[in-house]
């Protein structure tokens, strides 16, 4: 018989991030207090790791339905007999892989989504991880000095229009000029649920800081980055058959390691909004 909701096992990691949840059988998560409940897991952990899971895509699209709407993934390839849900594929022969950089989702649109569901389809023998780092953690290891620095500053994002993860690491991505529309978010979030302050700055979306010069923005993007992916705030995600993994996009930042070549890793991605999906200030 299927664990209740409240029958879940809660793992935390031993360090940032990487809260395991075990016993829960997502595909049959359909009653509002197991969501909300898993909503609250969420804002607490902020990133949330669920094992042994048998999701269809199908499956996998009603559950992310029940957290918010989705969005199609502008450009690309939706999985089939699904209408949100995204392939996200790296074959054999490609050289890039998807998502190689340190990012939030969605960072570069006037309202990001809430959260991204990613689902291990197809995972090569070695390699492949995933990393995650913990932006409310980064934010409260900052000097108060720098805290009180940067607490009313904005930063410009926007997409990048290049395909070599090399060129949109820290120190790079925000000195092109990147494509579409730029959006402002605060440096310092606030987040809506947890009211916990995080750090909104990543080297793949951020291209200025308001009220900088060029070089004054360049060197404190740099420098949020890359106190962002210290070690002490980085938890490196093994992914198993049967992962399903779900992040808040407002508290964390992720990288998909590109260490795999010549084999194939194939993944299925939901992103979820909100419908007031607002980014606070402190």
């Amino acid at each position: 018989m299927m664990m209740r909701w409240d029958d879940w096992e809660i793992i935390k990691g031993d360090g940032a991030l990487g809260t395991c949840v075990l016993g829960a059988d997502l595909k049959s998560v359909n009653e509002e207090v197991a969501v909300t409940y898993i909503k609250e897991l969420l804002f607490e952990h902020r990133m949330l790791v669920f094992r042994d899971q048998t999701l269809t895509p199908l499956a996998h699209e009603q559950f992310s339905m029940q957290f918010g709407p989705l969005r199609k993934p502008p450009g690309r390839q939706c999985v089939a007999s699904t209408n949100f849900l995204q392939q996200v594929i790296k074959r054999e022969e490609d050289e890039y892989n998807f998502g190689g950089s340190w990012h939030a989702d969605g960072s570069f649109q006037p309202h990001p989504p809430m959260a991204t569901i990613l689902q291990a389809i197809d995972l090569p023998k070695a390699g492949g991880d995933t990393l995650f780092a913990d932006c409310v953690l980064a934010y409260e290891r900052l000097s108060e000095d720098t805290q009180s620095k940067i607490a009313d500053l904005m930063g410009i994002h926007r997409a990048h229009g290049i395909t070599d993860p090399a060129k949109y690491s820290p120190g790079a991505a925000h000195k092109s000029p990147g494509v579409g529309t730029a959006v402002s978010h605060p440096v310092v979030g606030c987040h809506p649920h947890s009211k916990k302050k995080y750090l909104y700055v990543n080297p793949a979306f951020t291209r200025q800081i308001i009220g900088f010069s060029d070089a004054e923005s360049d060197a404190l993007i740099d420098e949020l980055s890359m106190h962002i992916i210290k070690p002490e705030t980085v938890y490196r995600h093994q992914w198993r058959a049967g992962d399903v993994v779900m992040w808040d996009n407002k508290t964390t930042q992720h990288c998909a390691v590109n260490d795999y070549g010549g084999t194939r890793r194939e993944m299925h991605r939901s992103v979820v909004y909100e419908d007031l999906d607002v980014m606070e200030t402190p």
